[in-house]
């Protein structure tokens, strides 16, 4: 929580954060407009991630919106990169999804995809050249529909009917 308190500062906001457990969001239902979830998801065993995320759907109100980023198969540097290193991978275990994959989880579980988008494709690729290397001018080069298919990690923005 001291890094999350440093990151508002250094954003010049005021942030209230809370420790709990996504088994299950320590939070009363449809009372949040957004629910994003950044780098959650892909830790967790398929049948918990479906779990946690219809915890993301129970706390959103009607109509609100759930953003869900998670690393994507299809970056290839960060795909070898897991299966290169295994276990010793930084955030051992980590899954990776395809964006059809995590539209299907969506949909599965209340939620109707309306948007999606992508970010940093180079970013694995100072694993093998140099690392100190950051190629990360791609980001504003490419549409939106390539970095969903091609960036490290994708989101989706989906809207809870209702």
């Amino acid at each position: 929580m001291a890094y999350a308190g440093k990151l508002a500062d250094y954003a010049g906001t005021h942030a209230e954060f809370l420790v709990g457990s996504g088994f299950p969001v320590p939070f009363a239902n449809e009372i949040f407009d957004v629910v994003i979830s950044e780098g959650v998801i892909e830790h967790f065993p398929p049948e918990d991630t479906e779990q946690m995320v219809r915890e993301h759907v129970r706390v959103c109100k009607p109509g609100g919106r759930v953003i869900i980023s998670v690393p994507n198969v299809f970056n290839l540097p960060l795909t070898y990169h897991k299966w290169r290193v295994g276990e010793n991978y930084m955030a051992y275990p980590e899954r990776s999804y395809t964006l059809n994959g995590l539209a299907k989880l969506l949909r599965k579980t209340g939620l109707q995809p309306i948007a999606y988008s992508g970010f940093a494709p180079t970013v694995g690729l100072e694993w093998y050249i140099h690392p100190y290397l950051k190629i990360r001018f791609p980001d504003s080069l490419l549409p939106t529909w390539l970095l969903a298919r091609i960036g490290h990690e994708f989101l989706i923005v989906a809207e809870k009917k209702g």
